[in-house]
Parts: structure tokens; sequence; C-alpha cells
């Protein structure tokens, strides 16, 4: 029997201290928080704890030193449903999320930053997995190109379409935060043959030669949205490892988890069977 193909997730892990304030600090000024909390976070490991939860095979890999913080964030990913670890000597990372009144987050990474210890070297890829690769690594196009020799879909951060020496990928996936409002995703599609991307309240679009696929925003009650767009990319990516390739089912999940995310005070997305109509709907 053959063994299920996994979804790899490249990208840190961090400890995050999130400052809640009833006025949004402004330049000069002092501004104290009404909150403050402390809990595990960072963009690719709240991704992947949550798309481990929907039962398919979901891999990490991520750098994390050895301090007492580390051993905190190792934890975390132990006792999450990941299928797979790849955990490289290297830095914790710390985050700094300020939480305004609306709910709306500014994220602040502070400290030594390890990014370029994180790489796919190492990693057992497979033929037919999907490998996602968020951005910000320096080691983006080396461990994309190792992903291709091995056979992999792959997904990169939006913010990919900004590079033009940036060889293409199967999909670029991300949010109007990462590029410049002028820019027209569909100018891209010749190195990217499908784009996603996010626009908040105004839902999101699936970009791809034969036109556009688009998945409104469900309505919630706004509490935090720190992890919203990482909940989205978790159902999105359930989708396509269940076999909805044609990313309709994926913008629908991704919607309906992030619509909850955006209800809750946390970093890492609930787990996908407290979304509404999940247990029937991939």
């Amino acid at each position: 029997m053959t063994a299920p193909s996994t979804t790899w997730i490249v990208g840190s892990i961090a400890w995050d201290t999130i400052l809640h304030f009833e006025k949004y600090p402004v330049n000069g000024k002092f501004a104290l928080p009404y909150k403050t909390l402390e809990r595990v976070g960072g963009s690719p490991a709240n991704t992947v704890k949550a798309l481990a939860t929907t039962g398919i095979s979901a891999g990490f890999v991520t750098g994390i030193g050895e301090d007492p913080l580390g051993k905190v964030l190792r934890q975390s990913l132990l006792d999450s449903q990941i299928s797979k670890l790849d955990i490289i000597k290297g830095v914790s990372q710390k985050c700094l999320v300020f939480l305004d009144e609306t709910g709306e987050r500014t994220i602040i990474p502070y400290g030594e930053r390890g990014w370029h210890l994180i790489n796919l070297n190492n990693t057992p890829l497979e033929p037919g997995d999907t490998v996602f690769l968020p951005g910000g690594s320096e080691n983006a196009l080396s461990d994309l190109k190792i992903a291709k020799e091995k056979g992999c879909k792959t997904i990169v951060g939006i913010q990919a379409l900004l590079n033009p020496n940036h060889p293409g990928a199967d999909i670029a996936l991300g949010s109007t935060s990462d590029l410049p409002e002028e820019i027209n995703p569909e100018d891209f599609l010749d190195r990217f043959p499908r784009i996603v991307y996010t626009r908040g309240v105004k839902g999101v679009d699936q970009y791809e030669r034969g036109g556009v696929i688009h998945q409104d925003a469900f309505p919630a009650k706004v509490i935090d949205t720190t992890g919203a767009g990482d909940a989205f990319t978790a159902g999105y990516l359930a989708g396509l490892a269940k076999g909805y390739a044609d990313g309709r089912k994926g913008l629908e999940a991704g919607a309906r988890w992030a619509a909850l995310m955006v209800s809750l005070e946390a970093s890492v997305p609930p787990n996908w069977s407290t979304v509404l109509g999940s247990h029937n709907f991939f």
C-alpha cells in the first residue's frame, strides 16, 4: 500500500508576547497595554498544527534553539498532531504582537533571527509531497529547487511575485498585507499558474488562466485577527491534500476556519473538528 503524501511547511515557530491596547500606540507617546498574554505562535507553526488536525499527513521543517524557551517550543510541536518533524538546531524565535481595539494586529519579531538556518537539505521529501515555503528564508530559492527536483508540488508566499528572478511555483498564496495595492495578481500567472489572494473581510480570490474563483468571507465577531491567515492556509492546503484540486473546497474551508479564528483569543487555529460543518465537509 502506498503511503499517503505529506504536506510540508517550512518556517519558524516563535514565542509570542501579546499586548492589548485600547488605543494603538502613537509615535513618541506613552502607551500602556491593558492586558498582556504569552503563548506559542509563529505563522508557519500555527498553520501546520492546524493542518495536522484535518487528518492528513502534515510535516514541519523548522529551527529551534537549545535553550529553555526552545524546550517549550519543541514540546508544543511534540504535543501536536504533526506527522513528521524535521527540527534543525537553530534559534528560538520571539515576537511582539500588538492588538488594537478592533482586534487588528501588528507583529514585530525581535532578538536573534534564525531563518538562514532552516532548510530542506535533509528533509525526507517524497515525490507527490507538497512543500509550502511561506517566504522570508534566505534558503527559499534553494529549497524550492530541492522540492521541484524531488517531484513535489510547490507553493510559495505571494510576495514571490515581486521578485522578477523568482523561477515560479505551482501556487503563490498570501494576503493584501504582502503586496502593494497596485499589484494585479493576474499579471504573474506566467510564472505562478495559480495565485490565491486573501483580502480580509472582502474574501479571497483564486486566479488562474481560466478565470477567477471568489470566496466570500464568513461573518464573524472579531476579537483577535492573529492566526486568521494561518487558519485560512490550513483549510486551503487540506482541501488540496484531500484531492480537491480545483481549490474550491479549500477556499471555503479556509474561509470558514478563519471566521472562527478571529472570534477567539489565540495564535494557533482551533482543531478542524470545531469548525462549523467540518464533519461532513471533506
